[in-house]
């Protein structure tokens, strides 16, 4: 399967489709965006009918296994061929080198390329063919009615605004996505020198790799460069080194001696390396569906053996090694900053799986604590965000309210807290430890606003995750001179044990209210209210 992302210009007159920005890639089953039943979708800016340009998006999923290999010949639009203002293209990089986000660098117009590029874990061949003279630049420039709707159409379904990278704009960018492994994860260590690493493969892969490492002295020197096979049957590997180094490059080759994977310079922080190995398992969870039914789901947990320390040997980012780099990071990072989901009702499902990718990157994100603040968090939730978490020994704490929940207040009411509580023992138990734990406020204390704080970092969100996605709502990262304040005040919240408790305490109380005779009466009266609903219903139809 390939995806074609295609910004174009159409000529209405002559009916022909004209290329302002193509991207196309390789797309894989377990890759989160890919949805089989939205094979095609297509967005026109808001332009006059009897205009005579008109620009448009093309997101289009194609059942080949076959990249185009130039733009030129091979790309089609609405069944038609593209069409490029330019007559040639200058490709970069030559051949079929390896990229992962930042590539090389070396050429000035991919400082921004993540930016606009779809945001994958896994390393990726790519080719970029420039349009040498800006040829289609220049053309938009001339239509000037047309930016504002191009820079429109672009912000609401892309997450960016091409006008703000015009470098890009005539190219045309075909990407290979790595099919061997989703992600690796690593680590240097001393005592013994060497290099941790983690492998998520997509499927299991039997053939050996060959790993070279080179280190790194504190003036960026190559100290010295080692080559290592390694056994792919296991995802946690160690390879020793001959020296301790905080400066690593690392290539992995396939049998073929291919570059299959590549980071050019990673930088660490600190020297103490406190855990010894990785481990991962498979863990199977069975969670609701809508309809009533259980489905079982298999995740995989990661976790680091042995004791972790908060702040040792973390990577600082990917490819440090410039200030071109450097860039690039300050640029991914803004990428959380602010995201705004619409309330297209046309795109209600899309905007909901966004919205969830955008939450489990947070969730991912966490290396030590993650701390959850919102009034609605239920048993649906916990199965949607929690349980798909990577990392087992990232703790949760969890704050809802019983009040706004409705669990006393409203007779007929379901009893969220208690299908949380069953729901956090039964991870519990799954996972073989206690990472996630919930407490409720009571009554006399409501909250409205929802927040997640993920270690030394929070962001507001803009409705109840149930809900996230449905309506109009946003992601908001917290200044760092909030961000102690609202922690303050979740602790504060969390350890109040006037104005909160536990769902164990909450389970204890509402088992002795119903005991009482006020309980009964109250279970009579659920009864009743519930028997009266059912009647109207049925007088209704």
């Amino acid at each position: 399967m390939i995806r074609q992302t295609i910004l174009y210009l159409k000529d209405i007159k002559q009916n022909k489709y004209y290329n302002i920005l193509t991207v196309i890639e390789n797309i894989l089953d377990d890759m989160q965006d890919y949805n089989p039943s939205m094979s095609r979708k297509c967005f026109l800016d808001r332009g006059r009918d009897d205009a005579p340009f008109r620009t448009g998006l093309l997101i289009e999923d194609i059942d080949t296994d076959i990249l185009p290999q130039a733009p030129m010949d091979e790309i089609t639009i609405y069944g038609m061929p593209l069409y490029f203002l330019n007559d040639s293209f200058m490709q970069y990089p030559s051949g079929n080198p390896l990229g992962k986000l930042f590539l090389e660098l070396e050429k000035k117009e991919l400082i921004t390329l993540p930016d606009i590029l779809p945001k994958r874990k896994c390393s990726f061949r790519l080719k970029g063919f420039f349009d040498p003279n800006s040829q289609m630049l220049k053309e938009l420039l001339q239509l000037k009615g047309l930016l504002p709707k191009l820079s429109y159409l672009t912000k609401k379904h892309l997450g960016y605004d091409i006008m703000e990278y015009t470098s890009h704009i005539g190219n045309v960018y075909i990407l290979h996505n790595n099919e061997i492994f989703r992600n690796i994860d690593f680590r240097v260590s001393e005592k013994p020198n060497g290099l941790h690493m983690q492998m998520k493969f997509r499927k299991p892969y039997v053939d050996s790799l060959k790993v070279r490492i080179t280190q790194y002295d504190n003036e960026s020197n190559i100290i010295t460069e080692t080559d290592t096979v390694i056994d792919c049957r296991s995802a946690n590997i160690f390879i020793p080194l001959p020296f301790f180094s905080l400066q690593v490059g690392i290539k992995i080759f396939n049998n073929d001696g291919e570059l299959i994977w590549m980071n050019k310079r990673v930088f660490f922080l600190g020297k103490e390396f406190s855990f010894k190995t990785f481990s991962s398992k498979e863990i199977e969870l069975e969670k609701s569906e809508s309809d009533g039914s259980k489905r079982t789901v298999t995740v995989t947990k990661i976790a680091l053996n042995g004791k972790k320390r908060r702040k040792s040997n973390k990577k600082l980012k990917d490819n440090l090694a410039d200030d071109e780099s450097r860039c690039l990071a300050q640029l991914n990072e803004k990428h959380m900053e602010f995201v705004f989901f619409s309330a297209d009702t046309n795109q209600n499902k899309e905007n909901k799986e966004k919205a969830r990718e955008y939450v489990m990157q947070l969730l991912n994100s966490a290396e030590n604590e993650c701390l959850i603040c919102d009034p609605y968090f239920k048993k649906e939730d916990f199965e949607k965000y929690i349980f798909y978490m990577e990392k087992l020994d990232v703790k949760v704490r969890i704050i809802n309210s019983e009040k706004q929940l409705g669990n006393i207040s409203a007779p007929d009411s379901e009893d969220y807290l208690l299908k949380l509580n069953d729901c956090i023992n039964y991870y519990n138990r799954k996972v073989g430890r206690e990472v996630a734990e919930c407490r409720s406020l009571t009554k006399n204390l409501s909250i409205h606003d929802r927040f997640i704080i993920i270690d030394d970092c929070g962001w507001l969100i803009g409705s109840s995750l149930n809900e996230f996605g449905n309506r109009a709502s946003s992601i908001c990262k917290i200044p760092q001179g909030s961000l102690e304040y609202m922690r303050k005040n979740f602790e504060r919240w969390w350890n109040d044990t006037e104005n909160s408790e536990s769902l164990d305490g909450y389970i204890q109380r509402k088992v002795k209210l119903n005991a009482s005779p006020e309980g009964k009466l109250l279970k009579h009266i659920t009864h009743l209210t519930r028997v009266l609903n059912s009647l109207k219903s049925q007088l209704a139809k």
